[in-house]
């Protein structure tokens, strides 16, 4: 059993008690990886107890290494005919660092990759670079199967489709957006793959699911009755407000004094990704300066107001983030998006746009300003449940957030931009990537027959029955060995499933014909 994973700051005690488990469950098991952030993590990796990473790479060597060499003549062309010109371009366009340029809604760090980015030459080095080390890799290694906690850069979706090419399952967590289950899903792009084959499998013989379906119908009933946001929106704010504390703040003042005097006598080098430290408290100070800034000029409804008109509700994504980067990738710029939903509404409607709270002083400066000037648009209160704002809307726009999934809950018309996996219901939409077609599309979508509770409880049932649950904070905390070994019910679920998905070997070779769902212009789930 070759297992392959990825280690990051964020994710370090996990895969590496993964790694140990697969070397429990199989003999002669082998595990290799790739490091992200600081070098202290490849360090940590490469120096764990009782278990061998190997093949074993530092990420920001790697994109050292890749910068300093151009393709060779035809390399490109190869890839493109390998992987397709549009899964190139995807692989700049989801990543903050070599797709800066993209991310018009958010404030990028100003690192070494994100200067260099700006030269294209460099983009295309990067691209080529990154494609050749993990076909060679995978070529020599030949993993069972390949592992990412998460997509949200370059190298994850290039791990994500070099596997495709050779065949080779890969797995990442996904959130199934019902309160804290997960699953793991086997493709980079939010399909939810094991809940659509079990739901498809059940419309065929709801047999399948007959256990399920008093679970899933109990589910409807509560979230009509008291709806709760998923988990992991919850966790994302707490950790936000939590970055803003006095206390966290004074620790990371510290933090980056010491790697500064770190870096300054070159006890340590600065990875290609990472920000100066000492612009850290800067920064938390200049985000804090804007948020007072941002409330002192009240660019924004006072909290529970509404326009004098009926609306339609469209909240904000979060930027830089997959969900836009990764998952629509030609819907980066939500500015475009508010402006082509205000020029498709009916003259008596209104446009209301809600920002995430943690998200205030975290947009480029006169973002808001900007959004306000075009006509029909109304900016909610931050403090606003958008449930609520689901609730009283004649329609809920979004590219691929929850905020759509609640609507078809609520019995709301939703029209889609991206293509959010619970598209798969079929039922209680309209979708439409194409901007210039917005008019024709909400006016299908402010009629569109609700999706019946039968197929809700379907799709939930099979997304209950394929998951498995797990606090947020057991993930994205401050994971520990404690914590790992506070939480074997987790290490069993995942290694599990990764098994399952090792046992089930994909044919083909072609990444980009089977990555993406063909969303047509216009497409109406009734």
């Amino acid at each position: 059993m070759k297992t392959y994973l990825l280690f990051a700051p964020a994710f370090l005690e996990w895969p590496l008690e993964i790694a140990r488990e697969m070397e429990r469950r199989f003999e002669g098991a082998q595990c290799g990886g790739l490091a992200t952030g600081h070098r202290q993590i490849a360090q940590r990796v490469a120096t764990a107890r009782d278990v061998r990473i190997s093949p074993l790479d530092y990420l920001d060597d790697l994109e050292r290494a890749w910068l300093a060499r151009a393709p060779a003549p035809g390399e490109m062309a190869k890839y493109e005919a390998m992987f397709g010109l549009e899964q190139l371009r995807r692989l700049v366009i989801a990543d903050r660092e070599i797709g800066y340029g993209y991310v018009s809604g958010g404030v990028v760090a100003d690192t070494a990759l994100v200067r260099l980015s700006r030269d294209p030459k460099n983009i295309e080095r990067y691209v080529a670079g990154m494609l050749r080390h993990f076909l060679t890799t995978f070529e020599n290694f030949r993993p069972n199967v390949v592992f990412c906690y998460t997509v949200a850069s370059a190298p994850a979706f290039a791990l994500a489709i070099v596997s495709e090419h050779f065949g080779i399952p890969f797995g990442r967590f996904n959130h199934t957006r019902l309160g804290k289950h997960l699953v793991i899903d086997d493709s980079p792009l939010d399909r939810l793959e094991p809940v659509r084959e079990r739901f498809t499998a059940a419309r065929d013989d709801s047999c399948l699911l007959r256990k399920r379906m008093p679970e899933a119908r109990g589910y409807i009933e509560e979230f009509r009755r008291a709806a709760t946001s998923p988990d992991y929106l919850a966790a994302h704010k707490r950790r936000v407000v939590a970055q803003m504390s006095l206390r966290r703040i004074a620790r990371s003042t510290l933090a980056a004094i010491r790697t500064q005097f770190r870096l300054a006598f070159r006890q340590m080098d600065l990875p290609l990704r990472r920000a100066m430290p000492t612009r850290y408290p800067g920064h938390v100070l200049t985000t804090a300066l804007r948020v007072r800034q941002i409330r002192r000029r009240r660019i924004f409804a006072a909290p529970h107001a509404r326009p004098d008109a009926a609306f339609v509700f469209y909240p904000l994504h979060v930027d830089p983030e997959a969900a836009t980067m990764v998952l629509a990738p030609m819907h980066t710029d939500q500015i475009a998006v508010v402006e082509a939903l205000s020029k498709s509404l009916p003259l008596a409607m209104r446009l209301v746009v809600k920002e995430h709270e943690p998200m205030l002083g975290r947009r480029p400066a006169g973002f808001y300003e900007r959004l306000a000037r075009i006509p029909g648009v109304f900016l909610a209160s931050p403090s606003d449940s958008g449930t609520a704002l689901v609730r009283e809307a004649a329609l809920t726009a979004t590219i691929t957030g929850t905020a759509g999934w609640e609507a078809m809950l609520l019995h709301k018309p939703a029209l889609l931009i991206g293509n959010p996996p619970y598209t798969m219901v079929q039922q209680g939409f309209v979708q439409c990537a194409d901007l210039s077609s917005l008019p024709t599309a909400v006016q299908a979508a402010l009629s569109v027959k609700p999706a019946s509770d039968d197929i809700l409880a379907l799709y939930i049932a099979a997304a209950l029955d394929v998951s498995f649950s797990s606090g947020t904070d057991v993930i994205w905390s401050k994971v520990t060995e404690e914590t790992v070994r506070a939480n074997p019910e987790f290490l069993h679920e995942v290694t599990s499933r990764l098994v399952a998905l090792a046992e089930f070997r994909r044919t083909g070779n072609n990444a980009s014909a089977t990555m993406e769902p063909k969303v047509e212009t216009i497409a109406t789930g009734s």
